[in-house]
């Protein structure tokens, strides 16, 4: 089985998940998102050619003349940035908790948590996710690595484009 060597060089066996599971992600968070009304489609704007015939185009920096022009794009890069974002963050914890196979926490160590005073998730799979964030993804690079390594595996035989956008999600 394949694994992923954190930054203090513990071994974490990872497996992939479906790649499916990830436009799942990506269609829940745009449906939410337009239910809350953000502007996820492109502003547009429409000129009239030499022979009279209308054409639509998408607003982009060089395009946009008006100010209400200026702040549908302002309000349509603003809400893009939030879905990826948000996608990230839930692609994030799907592969956590899905690519990731280690066992539940120990016993002592939910203990000790407790007695710390920590609040830990009730659903198995959230504590188990809570226990990896705590005692092996110490770090950012160990979260963007690990994901990293289990999306590269899920997307083995997919088209590199494909690959490409998924990786571009986590660069930041």
């Amino acid at each position: 089985m394949p694994t992923f060597r954190t930054t203090e060089g513990l071994e974490i066996a990872i497996a992939p998940v479906s790649m499916r599971l990830a436009q799942m992600i990506l269609q829940k968070v745009e449906r939410e998102l337009r239910a809350e009304g953000l502007p996820l489609d492109p502003p547009t704007y429409t000129v009239e050619t030499a022979l009279g015939q209308k054409e639509t185009y998408p607003l982009d920096t060089e395009s946009a003349e008006t100010d209400e022009q200026k702040a549908q794009l302002a309000a349509y890069e603003a809400a893009n940035l939030r879905k990826m974002a948000l996608y990230r963050e839930r692609l994030t914890t799907a592969a956590i908790k899905r690519g990731i196979k280690i066992g539940p926490p120990p016993a002592e160590w939910v203990k000790e948590m407790k007695a710390d005073g920590f609040d830990l998730p009730e659903d198995p799979d959230d504590l188990r996710a809570e226990y990896l964030l705590v005692e092996y993804l110490k770090t950012p690079a160990d979260i963007s690595g690990v994901v990293l390594a289990i999306l590269k595996l899920s997307s083995e035989g997919a088209p590199q484009e494909d690959i490409d956008s998924v990786r571009a999600t986590f660069q930041h």
